[in-house]
């Protein structure tokens, strides 16, 4: 709030000259504890992505239906800009309905988790989509819980112990794969799941600014060159590499990481991309469903 203060008073305007992180204005909260997701929108998870608000509704299924599933480069409410699911509703026109269940911090993990539950009950969707691969570097580290999960649970059990005494130990399964294999089964499990289903799922290894030939200015060059930001990079790429050395094994997920070679003004972050670079992620999807929709022809 201080530093939107100082901006307006340097005369910059709100969403024309700068936009906040999780503005009130724009953000839908992930407010509720969710017993199998860690956290969640609640009934508010999955929702239709016709206009950019806060207010999309679920309607009755009259076309197909997509589903887009992902973290905050996919959810539609982070950071306040349009989402690339949003461009590719654009695109298809009224020829399809669709469902941006993207949030914000979710891996594959969580992505399949809300399938399982949600999706399938709730809307029943025609094509399912995973654009993922960051968070999946980065943050998992167990098999069938999440992090934020086990944060809420330790949190809980410590504030029990403080009233009533002992708890035993909480089990979470550490898993004994790598996060690579961990990306990897769960595309495996939505797309069997979605098969059974009827539905087809078409699984995205998702770029960054540091998977392909992306063109970096020297702001970028020195925010990529920060120690702690190295770290992480050298992280995500062990993980995409392993994953792009296997990937050839299932044709139903598509190596996305080198969308942006030659390409300038695309990201705001290294792996978060502005509306520009959203542009483009939907035409690749667009044209993905395109060639996935003549093969089934």
């Amino acid at each position: 709030k201080e530093i939107s203060r100082q901006l307006e008073e340097m005369g910059f305007e709100y969403n024309t000259n700068y936009c906040t992180i999780l503005s009130t204005g724009r953000y839908a909260p992930v407010d509720k504890i969710d017993c199998f997701l860690g956290y969640s929108r609640g009934e508010n998870t999955i929702r239709e992505m016709m206009m950019h608000d806060n207010s999309m509704p679920i309607v009755d299924k009259k076309r197909q239906t997509i589903l887009a599933l992902g973290g905050s480069t996919t959810d539609y409410s982070f950071y306040g800009i349009k989402s690339w699911p949003y461009f590719l509703k654009e695109r298809f026109g009224e020829a399809y309905t669709i469902y941006n269940s993207g949030v914000i911090g979710y891996t594959s993990l969580q992505e399949m988790l809300l399938l399982l539950r949600d999706a399938l009950e709730q809307i029943s969707p025609d094509i399912v989509i995973s654009y993922s691969g960051v968070n999946d570097s980065l943050l998992m580290k167990y098999a069938f819980t999440n992090n934020y999960l086990i944060e809420t649970m330790n949190t809980l059990r410590d504030s029990y112990i403080r009233v009533n005494g002992e708890l035993p130990e909480i089990y979470y399964s550490e898993s004994l794969n790598s996060p690579a294999e961990n990306y990897l089964r769960n595309m495996r499990i939505m797309y069997a799941v979605c098969k059974e289903f009827d539905i087809k799922f078409i699984g995205i290894l998702q770029p960054t600014m540091v998977t392909g030939k992306y063109k970096k200015d020297a702001v970028d060059i020195a925010y990529l060159s920060d120690s702690e930001m190295k770290k992480k990079i050298d992280i995500s790429l062990c993980f995409y590499d392993n994953v792009k050395k296997q990937i050839k094994q299932y044709p139903f997920i598509y190596d996305l990481t080198s969308i942006f070679d030659n390409e300038t003004d695309c990201f705001y972050e290294w792996c978060h991309c502005n509306e520009n670079g959203n542009k483009i992620i939907a035409e690749h999807v667009y044209n993905i469903l395109l060639t996935e929709r003549n093969a089934d022809l």
